[in-house]
C-alpha cells in the first residue's frame, strides 16, 4: 500500500540507494525504479503470502463456526448474515492489497490497486458504522417491545392525577410513617356495578353517623392485611363475577371499645350496613394500586397466583392493543408499530446489504468519473506533447498492464472521501453511546474496535508523510500492515473470540453458579428421599395391629401432603418462580431487553394473563397469536413450523370450541425452553438472582 509517491507529477523517483544494494533478497534481479514504484525487498512478499495464508485460514474457521453456532445467543445477536457479509468485504480489501505486495508492485495492474484505494474507506469505515447503527436500533427496537404491550406513559399520568385525590404523609396526626387518619365523613367506599370500565374504579364518599353521632376515627397504616370479601351486587338479575381483595392495611385503632384484629379483619359485618349493601373500608393505597393496575396488566403477576387475578383488570390495555393489526389499534400505538418497523429494518441485514452495496456502487461511481477526468486531461496534454497525469506518477485509473504509485493530487482526493465516511462514523458512534450496555458486550467491543481503528489510521497516516519510511522501510515492511492489522483486530475482536466463547461454553463443565444449584439440587432430592422413606415407613405402621383409625388417616394425610407438595416443586421450575414475582420479573425482562431477545418473556406474560382471564379469552388469544407467531412481526418467536402453528392456533379460534386456560401451554413450555440461556446468564450476571434461586427448596 505504500504510495512511492512523489509530490510532483512526473516519473522522478526517489528510492533510497540501500533497496539497489540488496542483492540476493530484492525481489529483482536488477533492482530499478519504473512507474514510480521502487525495488521490494523479499521480505515484502513473503509477510505479505503469509497474511493471507492466515485471512483465508481465519475466514475458512469463521465461516465454520458461524455456520455452526448460527442459532447461538452470542452469534445470533451480531447476525450471522453481517458477520459474513463483513468478512467478505475484508476479504477483498486483505486480499486485494496483499495480492499487490506479493506478485509485486510494478505488475499488479494499476486500475484496480486505485479501485482498492476508492473502496477502502468504505471497507474500514462502513462495518464499525453499521455496527454501531445496528446497536443502537436494537436498544431502541427492543425498548419499544417492553412498552408498547404495557402502560405507556399513562401509568404516570394517572398516578399524578390518583396523587391529587389523597394526600399521603402531608397530615400525620401522630407523626408515624405511613399513617393515615381516616376521618368519619370521609370514608371510603367501594361499591360494585354492572359496568364493565375496567379503566376506572368507582370510588364514593359517604356521611356515616352510629346512632346520630359521629363514628370514632380509625386510624389505619400499612403493616397488615385487611382482607375483604368478595362483594357481590344484584342488579336486574344480574351478578358480579369478584375474587377476595387483600388490601395493605395497618393496625386498625379506635378510640372506642371495639376490637379489631390486627392481623387480619374481615370487614363484612351486615348489620352495619344497612339495605343490603354490601359496604368495606379500603385503604387509599389500595385505591392506587387497583388504579394502576387496571392500566398496567403486568402489575398483577407480583406474588399472586394468576388464576385467582379479576379479568376486568386486562381490558384496558387490551381493548386497544390486542392485535398486531395496526386498524385496530389507536393513532399513538400505530406510531409507535410504525417506529418499531423502521427500527426493525435498519438493524436487518436488508439494511446492511442495501447499504454496502449503495456505497460500493456510490465508490465505483466516483473511480469512473475521476478516470474519465484524468484520461481527458491526459489526451488533452498528449497533444501538447506534455504527456501529464493528474493522479498517478504514472500509469492512470485505467491502466492494466502495469503497476503504478500514487500522486498527492490523489491522496488529496482519497483524504476528502475519507472525511465523508469519518463523520458518518462519529455520528453513528454518538448513537452506539447513547444505547444501553448490552449483555453480549456488543457495545463493548464495538468502542474498543473503535480506538483500534483511530490508532490504525493515525499511524498509516503519519506513516505516508514520514520520508524516510516512505523511501525505504515501505518496501521492507510496508506500512499498509497497519490497516491490516486493523481488520484481523476486527475479524479476531467481532467474530473469532465470540465464536471461541460459544464453543467453550458448549463443552466446559457448568460454571460455579451452576455446579452450586447442582449440589442444592442433589441435596433436595435427598430430602425428597427421605420423606419418601419416612412416608414408606409410616405406611408400614399403618398396617400394624396396634395403630389406631386416627393414626392412620393422620399418616394417610402427611404422606398425601409431602406427596403434592413434591409434585407442585417439580412442576414450576426456577424460571417459573422468578417470572412468577414482579420484581424479580422486571430483572429478568430487562436482561433480556439487553439481551435483544424480549419475545419470549413478553410471550409468557401474555399467556400468563390469558390464563387469568375469564371473560376476554378469545381475545387475548389472537392478540398471542397475532403478535408472536406472525411471521414478519417485530415480536415472532424463534419456533419451528410458526406458519402451521399459527393456522392451527387460528382454526380453533375462528370456531365456536371453548378456549380453555391450557389453550397455550405448549407454547408457554416453548418460551421457558427458550429463556434458559437468559436465565442462566442472568445467575451467572446477577448474585441476587443467583442467591434467590439457590434458596429455593
Amino acid at each position: 500500500m505504500s504510495s512511492g509517491n512523489s509530490t510532483t507529477n512526473n516519473s522522478s523517483i526517489i528510492c533510497d540507494p540501500f533497496l539497489f544494494s540488496l542483492g540476493n533478497f530484492s525481489t529483482e534481479s536488477s533492482p530499478s525504479s519504473t512507474y514510480g514504484v521502487c525495488p521490494d525487498a523479499l521480505t515484502t512478499p513473503i509477510f505479505s503470502g503469509l497474511f493471507i495464508g492466515l485471512y483465508l485460514v481465519l475466514y475458512l474457521v469463521n465461516t465454520l463456526g458461524i455456520i455452526k453456532f448460527r442459532k447461538k445467543g452470542r452469534i445470533k445477536s451480531r447476525d450471522p448474515l453481517y458477520l459474513f457479509v463483513c468478512m467478505c468485504v475484508h476479504a477483498v480489501f486483505i486480499v486485494g492489497f496483499l495480492l499487490r505486495f506479493t506478485v509485486g508492485r510494478k505488475l499488479f495492474p494499476c486500475a484496480l490497486y486505485t479501485l482498492l484505494y476508492f473502496l477502502l474507506p468504505a471497507a474500514v469505515s462502513l462495518p464499525t458504522t453499521l455496527r454501531c447503527i445496528r446497536i443502537y436500533t436494537m436498544y431502541r427496537l427492543n425498548l419499544f417491545k417492553t412498552k408498547i404491550f404495557d402502560i405507556d406513559h399513562e401509568a404516570d399520568k394517572n398516578r399524578n392525577n390518583v396523587g391529587n385525590l389523597i394526600n399521603i404523609g402531608n397530615n400525620k396526626p401522630t407523626g408515624m410513617d405511613q399513617e393515615l387518619q381516616i376521618k368519619p365523613e370521609m370514608v371510603t367506599v367501594n361499591t360494585p356495578t354492572t359496568n364493565h370500565d375496567e379503566s376506572s374504579i368507582l370510588v364514593e364518599e359517604v356521611n356515616r353517623h352510629h346512632d346520630g353521632g359521629a363514628s370514632p376515627a380509625l386510624t389505619l397504616t400499612s403493616d397488615d392485611n385487611l382482607v375483604a370479601q368478595p362483594l357481590q351486587e344484584e342488579q336486574q338479575g344480574q351478578q358480579q363475577p369478584s375474587s377476595e381483595i387483600v388490601l395493605p392495611i395497618a393496625d386498625v385503632t379506635s378510640d372506642s371499645s371495639i376490637q379489631h384484629d390486627t392481623t387480619t379483619t374481615t370487614m363484612t359485618d351486615d348489620k352495619a350496613l344497612p339495605n343490603n349493601t354490601t359496604t368495606y373500608i379500603e385503604s387509599p393505597m389500595n385505591i392506587i394500586s387497583r388504579q394502576l393496575q387496571a392500566i398496567d396488566p403486568s402489575s398483577l403477576i407480583t406474588n399472586t397466583d394468576p388464576t385467582d387475578s379479576n379479568d376486568d383488570e386486562f381490558t384496558f390495555t387490551l381493548n386497544s392493543k390486542s392485535v398486531w393489526d395496526i386498524s385496530d389499534s389507536n393513532e399513538q400505538v400505530r406510531a409507535q408499530i410504525r417506529t418499531m418497523q423502521i427500527l426493525s429494518f435498519l438493524s436487518s441485514y436488508k439494511f446492511m446489504i442495501i447499504s454496502y452495496s449503495a456505497l460500493i456502487v456510490f465508490q465505483i461511481i466516483l473511480w469512473l468519473l475521476f478516470g474519465a477526468i484524468e484520461e481527458i486531461i491526459f489526451a488533452v496534454s498528449s497533444s501538447q506533447q506534455e504527456n501529464k497525469r493528474a493522479f498517478l506518477l504514472e500509469g492512470g485509473l485505467f491502466v492494466f498492464n502495469h503497476g503504478c504509485a500514487l500522486s498527492t493530487n490523489f491522496v488529496i482526493i482519497f483524504a476528502c472521501v475519507s472525511i465523508l465516511y469519518i463523520i458518518l462514523e462519529i455520528i453513528a458512534l454518538i448513537l452506539c453511546f447513547r444505547a444501553d450496555r448490552d449483555t453480549w458486550n456488543m457495545k463493548r467491543d464495538t468502542i474498543l474496535l473503535v480506538i483500534l481503528q483511530v490508532i490504525c489510521v493515525v499511524l498509516f497516516a503519519i506513516a505516508g508523510n514520514v520520508e524516510f519510511i516512505v523511501i525505504l522501510t515501505d518496501y521492507i515492511v510496508p506500512y499498509g500492515y497497519t490497516l491490516v492489522l486493523y481488520t484481523f483486530f476486527e475479524i479476531g475482536i467481532y467474530t473469532s473470540i465470540p465464536l471461541l466463547k460459544t464453543l467453550m461454553e458448549a463443552i466446559r463443565p457448568p460454571s460455579t453458579s451452576h455446579n452450586k444449584r447442582d449440589q442444592h439440587e442433589t441435596g433436595t432430592q435427598k430430602g425428597v428421599m427421605k420423606n419418601l422413606w419416612w412416608s414408606r415407613r409410616n405406611m408400614d405402621q399403618i398396617h400394624s395391629p396396634a395403630s389406631s383409625p386416627s393414626t392412620t388417616t393422620l399418616y394417610l394425610n402427611k404422606a398425601i401432603s409431602i406427596h403434592q407438595q413434591q409434585q407442585q416443586q417439580q412442576h414450576q421450575s426456577e424460571i417459573e418462580r422468578i417470572l412468577l414475582n414482579k420484581r424479580t420479573f422486571d430483572i429478568m425482562l430487562d436482561f433480556a431487553r439487553r439481551s435483544y431477545c424480549v419475545e419470549s418473556v413478553l410471550a409468557w406474560r401474555d399467556i400468563r394473563r390469558f390464563k387469568s382471564s375469564r371473560l376476554h379469552k378469545r381475545k387475548i388469544a389472537q392478540h398471542v397469536v397475532n403478535t408472536y407467531l406472525t411471521i414478519g412481526s417485530p415480536f415472532e418467536l424463534n419456533i419451528s413450523n410458526i406458519v402451521k402453528k399459527r393456522e392451527d392456533y387460528m382454526n380453533v379460534l375462528n370456531s365456536d370450541a371453548k378456549i380453555t386456560s391450557s389453550f397455550f401451554d405448549k407454547l408457554e413450555e416453548h418460551c421457558l425452553y427458550d429463556m434458559r440461556d437468559v436465565f442462566t446468564r442472568l445467575r451467572n450476571s446477577n448474585k441476587e438472582i443467583d442467591d434467590l434461586v439457590y434458596s429455593f427448596e
